[in-house]
């Protein structure tokens, strides 16, 4: 079946343990493994009918389709046959489709594992509210940090946590705490849309999975003044860059709609 050759391309990924998958038409599908991308001889190319098959597949809804033609590209994550879930983007390129897929593990990997420093679970450990911001560049794990930071809390701390996520990546089970997983596209049409709905949903911690513009900062930073702990990601190189971009945010923000005097 048309839909089922993307499909089988991104199980066989994960089966010999790729990091990302590239699939477009014309070529056969590319594997990212130990940083190096792959090609191997014995796959086919993919075709129009196998990449628009799978699309009609992960994206069923016509607004979702809308979206996609709409903006060139669009983000989601589904689920493969053994539990494993990836996280895709799809986007055009030509007159053609492709898909990048990154390959997410099964488990949470626990905090230790990354070598974060035991002053970060201390942080989340006993903070009930505030602002904790993982920053980085693209692919540096700082939803892998996010996620591994829920699941601590998860463990050791009861209490409401609701996640915001572009898209919802790793699933949470309910340990100590309750979990409520929102996605944008899905659940709440923007993060602004979703942090607005979670502080009149009586929650203790609040998770934003990427603070993108001057909306979501600013509710960001009202949420956490206003008695929550709010964990957020920023894409940027550096605790300092990170400082310096919400900075600038407001700044270039408030010199655009500055009242200016008159001229004579």
């Amino acid at each position: 079946m048309p839909d089922q050759r993307v499909m089988e391309s991104i199980i066989q990924g994960a089966h010999i343990g790729a990091s990302d998958i590239h699939v477009m038409v014309d070529s056969p599908p590319a594997y990212r493994i130990n940083g190096r991308l792959v090609i191997r001889p014995q796959d086919e190319p993919i075709r129009e009918a196998d990449m628009m098959g799978f699309i009609r597949t992960i994206m069923p809804g016509l607004a979702a389709a809308r979206d996609l033609v709409k903006h060139g590209q669009a983000d989601l994550s589904i689920s493969l046959p053994d539990a494993t879930r990836a996280r895709l983007n799809v986007y055009t390129c030509g007159q053609s489709w492709a898909a990048a897929i990154r390959i997410l593990p099964q488990d949470v990997p626990a905090l230790e594992v990354l070598g974060l420093p035991e002053t970060v679970s201390k942080m989340t450990a006993g903070s009930t509210a505030g602002l904790l911001l993982v920053s980085g560049t693209s692919g540096s794990g700082k939803s892998t940090t996010l996620a591994s930071l829920v699941n601590h809390i998860n463990r050791d701390r009861p209490c409401h946590i609701i996640t915001l996520e572009d898209p919802v990546e790793y699933l949470h089970q309910n340990a100590q705490a309750i979990i409520n997983q929102r996605e944008v596209g899905g659940d709440i049409q923007t993060f602004a849309q979703g942090l607005r709905a979670a502080l009149r949903q009586d929650p203790d911690i609040i998770m934003v999975g990427e603070m993108r513009d001057l909306e979501d900062i600013s509710i960001v930073l009202t949420a956490a003044e206003t008695g929550h702990l709010v964990l957020a990601s920023v894409h940027s190189g550096s605790a300092v860059q990170t400082l310096e971009r919400i900075i600038d945010v407001f700044r270039i923000n408030s010199s655009r709609f500055a009242i200016r005097p008159p001229r004579h």
